[in-house]
């Protein structure tokens, strides 16, 4: 094993150690496990299907997320959609333990098997993030403007949170419209970097169809999500109906996407919108933080512990062989 390999070999066991700790931190620091078993304990039968099938929406979820970042990938390091779930799940390691969950994609790339690309590979796992939060952002931002001036008309928040949104979807459609032809521009330059000269090379080069496909793949997880959500909701006995759920959730995803936060406070800050956004349609406010933090579990939590468990796959087919095959 050379010194390259056993880095980051160590690497990925210091994530995987500190992502355990953090989460032993926050087990040992909640204080309201009793509100959660007598959820449980009360729960109907239907309420009990809505929980399975926001469990079973987990593996969807990461199946989507996959999907995409095998497609995205495909002319730097091609992969089979088992191997692109192995690095998907590790990627959540990273991402709890990191603002924002920056560490997503930089945990992902320390399980490819050719290095040489590895700024590539975050800087395109970072154009399916654009993807998704262009989306989020899109169908969030007019239902926040329908919360926020007909429903809670008087927050004070109203008027900061309509110019933030505005701004994030106008610099989203500049960076979607005119990144091909930046990138361009800087390779005009001497770039002494390889790796930064192969990244802008990349992003020059990714269409505007490609990043139409993006979206799309982006579209079935957001769809995933919200499905998800809305199951939460109802275990928690939570049911607003289908117009108020689609203002509710859309708007609770595009806020929480535009709110920095880090590890140790993500709980509290999706509780802290749920709480404002869920608390306009009904009065059940522990329903409400309760499926916060059921949320937080699915998709924080339960992802990072299956990705802990994901090992390399050892088996690497070469890129001429794949080229040849299709």
């Amino acid at each position: 094993m050379n010194k390259k390999k056993t880095y980051l070999v160590v690497l990925q066991w210091i994530l995987v150690v500190a992502a355990y700790a953090y989460l032993i931190y926050r087990l040992a620091t909640f204080d309201d496990y009793n509100s959660f078993l007598q959820q449980f304990r009360s729960a109907s039968y239907w309420q009990w299907v809505t929980f399975v099938m926001a469990l079973a929406f987990f593996p969807l979820n990461i199946l989507c997320e996959a999907v995409k970042w095998k497609y995205l990938l495909q002319e730097v390091e091609p992969m089979s959609l088992s191997e692109a779930q192995r690095q998907t799940y590790f990627g959540f390691v990273g991402a709890f333990l990191t603002p924002s969950r920056i560490g997503d994609y930089p945990a992902r790339v320390t399980m490819l098997h050719d290095k040489s690309q590895w700024l590539t590979a975050i800087g395109l796992g970072f154009v399916g993030t654009l993807a998704l939060a262009f989306l989020q952002v899109l169908c969030g931002l007019p239902a926040c403007i329908i919360i926020f001036t007909d429903i809670l008309p008087r927050a004070p928040y109203t008027t900061p949170l309509a110019v933030i949104c505005t701004i994030s979807l106008l610099l989203q459609f500049l960076l979607i419209a005119f990144y091909p032809s930046i990138c361009s521009r800087i390779l005009q330059y001497p770039v002494k970097k390889e790796k930064i000269r192969l990244l802008l090379q990349t992003l020059a080069g990714f269409s505007h169809q490609r990043f139409f496909t993006t979206c799309l793949l982006s579209a079935l997880r957001y769809a995933v999500y919200c499905l998800q959500l809305w199951c939460v909701l109802y275990f928690c006995g939570i049911n607003l109906g289908l117009y108020n759920s689609v203002l509710a959730i859309t708007a609770y995803y595009l806020l929480v996407t535009i709110t920095p936060s880090v590890p140790i406070a993500d709980a509290a800050v999706r509780g802290s919108w749920s709480i404002i956004i869920f608390g306009a349609f009904t009065p059940n406010i522990a329903g409400v933080a309760m499926a916060a933090v059921l949320l937080w579990i699915l998709n924080s939590i339960l992802p990072m512990i299956t990705g802990t468990f994901m090992k390399k796959s050892e088996n690497k087919t070469p890129l001429t062989s794949i080229s040849t095959s299709r």
